[in-house]
């Protein structure tokens, strides 16, 4: 499974503009302010069962912080990236919503796990 790849796909239909990590610079470096954005972040990532000397589960924990100028579209937009991760097999842990006086945003955090199961067996 490729985390990134697939919170990238399942984020993009709430919001056109999806960074990993850190926001980017824009189409050709050309950043609107003004514009809402989602930063996703992997924030943890640990084995849960371990057998013959590899990982049989691993869990994973992202960040998915959702940047507006209209507070007023948060309510809509946290059922939209709760239902996204949940359709995904997530399973939303906290969100917390923030007014950031610097920037003028209105800052969405919500923290999820997911599990991934290996099949480690050896044929033989």
């Amino acid at each position: 499974m490729s985390v990134q790849k697939t919170l990238k796909s399942m984020l993009t239909p709430i919001c056109s503009e999806v960074w990993a990590n850190v926001r980017g610079g824009g189409t050709n470096k050309s950043l609107d302010l003004s514009a809402d954005y989602i930063v996703y972040v992997l924030t943890d990532n640990r084995p849960e069962l371990w057998g013959d000397d590899a990982p049989l589960e691993e869990s994973f924990t992202v960040r998915v912080n959702y940047f507006t100028k209209n507070g007023t579209k948060v309510p809509k937009k946290r059922k939209q990236i709760r239902a996204a991760l949940e359709s995904a097999g997530y399973i939303w842990q906290t969100s917390i919503e923030m007014y950031e006086n610097d920037t003028g945003y209105t800052h969405l955090i919500v923290e999820a796990e997911t599990r991934e199961t290996y099949d480690n067996t050896l044929e033989g």
